[in-house]
C-alpha cells in the first residue's frame, strides 16, 4: 500500500528549477515524494495518453524531477497544464483522508467535491 501525504506536504512541480537544453525539460520535484506516488503519477500519464505528444516527448518521472524530451516551443502552456493536472491527481489520491474540520462545518473543498458530483451524477440516463 502506498504511503498517505498532508496538503502542505504534498510534492508541487519546483518551476523556478526549469531548465529546457535542446529541446528537453527538466524540472525538479519539492515536497515529500512518499512510496508509491511516482508510480501513481507515472499510471495517470499513460493512462491520460500522454506519455508522449505531437508537441513533446516522452515524459519521464523520477523522485527528484521529471524530464520531457522533444519538446516543440509554444506548446509550455498545454505541459504545464497536463503536468500539474497529473500532480494534483496523484496527490489527491494519497491525501491523507483525516481532516481536521469543525463539527457540523463542512470545507469548502468538500461542498465543491459534493456539487461536482452531484453534476456529473445528472448525465446519468434515469431509470
Amino acid at each position: 500500500m502506498s504511503e498517505q501525504v498532508s496538503v502542505e506536504t504534498a510534492p508541487q512541480i519546483d518551476w523556478s528549477s526549469a531548465e529546457v537544453s535542446g529541446g528537453e525539460l527538466t524540472v525538479g520535484i519539492a515536497g515529500d515524494v512518499p512510496k508509491g506516488w511516482v508510480a501513481r503519477l507515472k499510471a495517470l500519464l499513460e493512462r491520460l495518453g500522454q506519455t508522449g505528444s505531437e508537441r513533446w516527448g516522452p515524459i519521464k518521472v523520477a523522485k527528484a524531477r521529471i524530464t520531457v524530451s522533444e519538446l516543440e516551443e509554444g506548446a509550455e502552456p498545454d505541459l504545464r497544464h497536463l503536468l500539474e493536472s497529473a500532480i494534483l491527481q496523484a496527490n489527491t489520491d494519497l491525501i491523507d483522508d483525516e481532516v481536521d474540520e469543525p463539527a457540523g462545518q463542512e470545507s469548502p473543498e468538500r461542498a465543491r467535491d459534493g456539487r461536482m458530483t452531484a453534476a456529473f451524477r445528472a448525465f446519468s440516463p434515469e431509470e
